[in-house]
Parts: C-alpha cells; sequence; structure tokens
C-alpha cells in the first residue's frame, strides 16, 4: 500500500541521511533512482507495465542502507549487501510487507553489487537487472570519482585502494565493455551516447 511504501521510503531517507560514507549517501540513492526510471523507460512497454514502481524505488533506497551503520572499507566493501539485508528485513516486517515482495526486494538487495566486476543478474528479474545497472553506473560518478580521490590523499588505506586499482580497472571495463558490466548493455550504451547519464571519462587511465 501507500502507507506502506511511504514508511518504508521516509525510514530509508532518515538512516542514510545519518550515513558513514558520503560515497553512499541519499544523494547517491536518489541518482539510482532516477537512473533506473532512464532505463525502465527504454524497456519494451509490455515489460514496462509489468514493473511495479514501488518496489523498485524501495529495493533503490534500501540497497546501502548497511551504510547507515557501517564505515567504508575492506571488510564492508565484501559484505555490505549481506548487512543491508538485515537491516532491510527487520523494517519490512515492521511494514508488514507480503512475503513474496519481501523477499524479491531483499534479493534484489543482495544482488545489487558485483556488476562492474560482471557479476551480473541476467538470470534473474528485471528488478535485479535495473537496480543493479543504476547502481553501477554510479560506479563512475564524477563527484563520487573526486570525493573517493579526497578521501585517497588524505591517506585512508580503502580509498587509496579504491583509486589505485579499483577506479582504473573499473574504468577500463567501462570504456572497453558495456556487455561485461552491464544487464543491459545496449540501452545503457543509447543513454549514454545521449548523454542522459552522468559518467566521468576524463583523464581515465585506459
Amino acid at each position: 500500500t501507500e502507507r506502506q511504501f511511504d514508511f518504508l521510503f521516509s525510514k530509508a531517507r532518515e538512516l542514510m541521511y545519518k550515513t558513514k560514507d558520503q560515497n553512499h549517501n541519499w544523494e547517491h540513492i536518489e541518482r539510482v533512482v532516477g537512473n533506473i526510471e532512464k532505463i525502465r523507460l527504454e524497456l519494451p512497454q509490455k515489460i514496462q507495465e509489468k514493473l511495479d514502481d514501488n518496489v523498485l524505488k524501495i529495493a533503490a533506497a534500501w540497497h546501502d542502507i548497511s551504510y547507515a551503520f557501517f564505515e567504508a572499507g575492506f571488510l564492508q566493501f565484501f559484505q555490505e549487501s549481506m548487512r543491508s539485508v538485515k537491516f532491510f528485513d527487520e523494517f519490512l516486517m515492521e511494514a508488514k510487507i507480503i512475503k513474496s515482495e519481501a523477499d524479491l526486494m531483499k534479493d534484489v538487495v543482495r544482488t545489487h553489487t558485483g556488476g562492474e566486476f560482471g557479476f551480473l543478474n541476467r538470470n534473474r528479474s528485471f528488478y535485479h537487472q535495473l537496480v543493479q545497472d543504476a547502481d553501477t553506473i554510479e560506479v563512475f560518478f564524477r563527484e563520487r570519482f573526486e570525493r573517493a580521490m579526497e578521501l585517497a590523499h588524505e591517506g585512508r588505506v580503502f580509498w587509496k585502494f579504491v583509486m589505485d586499482v579499483y577506479r582504473p580497472m573499473t574504468y577500463h571495463w567501462y570504456l572497453k565493455h558495456y556487455n561485461f558490466i552491464y544487464n543491459l548493455p545496449e540501452i545503457i550504451k543509447k543513454l549514454d551516447k545521449e548523454q542522459k547519464l552522468a559518467i566521468y571519462k576524463e583523464g581515465v587511465n585506459n
């Protein structure tokens, strides 16, 4: 119901305003939701009609909720999804979401990472694919790139790894292989070509 949606969306926003990592903040969530809408509108009309906007938006709102409780770091990098599912589950129960929808949204959150490494959701639903692709686009958002660079220059070990190893690798793959990192590569390529995506390409070491 709309009341359940409002509760879950508002609670996610409230928690993400307390994020312990500014690269995973509410502004990031809003951009992911925006990316989902851009991608969804490129899908065939019959598929669009089958997708529940509330399910998409709630899954997107909660996909990084673990950053409201944990700082970015190597352990969080590998456990963020499962940690997010744990917190998400508590509030899904509080909102009394039906089990089928709750299980779907939790699985979308659980599997949203890894796109930039080729761990895709092509064998899962369009909910899984849309959220993962919308979030993967954010890997290449300029402000996040620059914020990570600042943290690396401050001597943060995790962010130094991100800038020295992770970023150059993912940028190289992005520029060369849409098919490798996106579930819906033709749509992403079209949106990128039309400059509808905020993707940073300057000074990329490829």
